[in-house]
């Protein structure tokens, strides 16, 4: 048992541990010069002695963390910030009623290093984005790269990465809004960045997982949304220059991407607004893109996990007609057989609870801990079940907590549940919404052993039997 102290006000972006090195990211706010700074701190520790962790290194990157990535020995970040400008004002000086003399301004600053600046006149903003490669094994100084403008989701191939940025547009003599999308282009070589290319379209992108590069192509998968509430989906692609190949639009009009996933020369995308369509897409001729097959089934998935070669596990919401609208109805698990690309099937579900029920792995992919040698996955889970009163709402919680399954080409096999609440709590059947601290975020497997990480403490479960085998409760 060991501890590592934050001895500043810093909050706790991200972790990685690799070869006995251990770091962590943080986000400081730092008063400097009369002004608050955004500053992204990132401790390098080792750790081959864990009860006695050794800092081996303290690095910082310029703005508000907002995504990192690690390949080998080098962290990547992608940080956010905005101009500060420190400046004395000279108060106004008035001469009559109807003038006066405007104020004038003594700026005092240190310009940027333009070799180490991309100009994008293309997207205008006060906002600074910087790319900051640091090495965790030696007091190299870190590299960086910075642009005028935002950032959106982030994806890092093997070489390059990749930086959206969400468009907003209003035309005022038609009354439209435009909604776009811009992706620009990072190659990487160690510390060393090469800006290699923007491309730009209309519509929007999901999350990262809409994002893939393949054989040097980029492909996208995106929603087009129109001033009149129409939609349509599209993939697209793009070359090693980021200049466009081909667009497969008009897919599952009047609907919306609810999650993406890319392997190898495939894409495979749910769509959803009353019933859930799976589309695979060919991607092995980057130039003509085509739709392969389809299988529409309710409910929707908003996470999509590969199994195997010929698998697919969608975690996502069952749904239910209610008149004209239709809403969740408890939390849905979809194992689907991808090996006939023009048939795709649903082999198995698993529905659990009532509305209001949702696992964190909807939105957070981390939240998936999967052993695919042994066959066993564990989601976190937040279950309700309904109840007719007239006193408070209907929707009553019945547990929080881990679920543990088996699964196997056949369908899903429930193992058992694992919770960070006492005895008392789960027998009241009330599980406090504000108590978060006992709600898992995290479960990890270590050898024989399952370890559940919630902000109340940790728990050790043998991974075959899930019997428990220690707790430790946070200080």
């Amino acid at each position: 048992k060991s501890k590592i102290r934050n001895k500043k006000r810093k909050t706790l972006n991200n972790i990685y541990i690799d070869n006995n090195k251990l770091s962590l990211i943080y986000a400081y706010n730092e008063y400097k010069d009369d002004n608050y700074k955004n500053v992204t701190l990132v401790d390098i520790y080792d750790v081959s002695n864990a009860s006695k962790p050794k800092l081996l290194n303290s690095k910082s990157a310029k703005g508000f963390i907002y995504e990192s990535r690690k390949k080998g020995d080098i962290i990547y970040t992608v940080t956010s910030d905005y101009f500060n400008t420190k400046y004395k004002e000279t108060p106004n000086i008035f001469y009559r009623k109807d003038f006066y003399a405007r104020p004038s301004y003594e700026f005092d600053s240190t310009g940027i290093d333009l070799t180490k600046m991309i100009y994008m006149p293309f997207n205008p903003s006060e906002e600074i984005t910087y790319i900051t490669a640091m090495q965790t094994t030696m007091s190299k100084n870190n590299n960086e790269l910075l642009y005028m403008g935002s950032s959106g989701d982030i994806y890092m191939s093997t070489d390059n990465i990749y930086i959206s940025t969400p468009i907003y547009d209003y035309n005022y003599k038609t009354y439209e809004f435009r909604e776009g999308t811009g992706i620009k282009k990072i190659a990487v070589d160690k510390m060393n960045f090469n800006y290699s290319g923007y491309c730009e379209f209309e519509g929007s992108i999901l999350n990262q997982f809409s994002l893939n590069e393949n054989n040097g192509n980029l492909f996208v998968a995106y929603t087009k949304y129109q001033y009149d509430d129409k939609s349509e989906n599209a993939v697209a692609s793009y070359d090693k220059n980021m200049k466009k190949l081909s667009e497969l639009d008009g897919l599952a009009k009047g609907e919306r991407i609810y999650s993406v996933r890319f392997i190898k020369d495939k894409a495979y995308l749910v769509t959803f607004k009353q019933v859930d369509p799976l589309f695979v897409i060919d991607l092995k001729n980057p130039k003509n893109l085509k739709v392969l097959g389809y299988l529409k089934i309710p409910g929707y998935s908003e996470y999509l996990h590969p199994y195997k070669d010929n698998y697919l596990i969608g975690f996502g919401q069952n749904t239910a007609n209610k008149g004209e609208r239709v809403v969740n109805d408890g939390f849905k698990m979809s194992l689907f057989d991808i090996s006939d690309f023009n048939n795709p099937k649903e082999v198995d579900t698993e529905s659990i609870g009532a509305k209001g029920t949702y696992s964190s792995i909807e939105n957070d992919h981390k939240a998936l801990m999967f052993d695919e040698r042994r066959n066993i996955f564990a989601i976190p889970m937040y279950v309700t079940r309904l109840e007719k009163r007239l006193d408070s709402s209907p929707i009553v919680p019945t547990f929080s907590g881990v679920y543990v399954y088996d699964i196997s080409e056949k369908g899903f096999d429930i193992k058992g549940r694992i919770t960070h609440y006492t005895e008392k709590q789960q027998d009241s059947a009330k599980y406090d919404v504000y108590e978060y601290e006992r709600q898992i975020q995290r479960s990890v497997q270590i050898r024989d052993n399952l370890y559940t990480v919630s902000e109340y403490g940790i728990k050790v479960n043998d991974i075959n039997t899930l019997k428990e085998i220690a707790t430790l409760e946070f200080e």
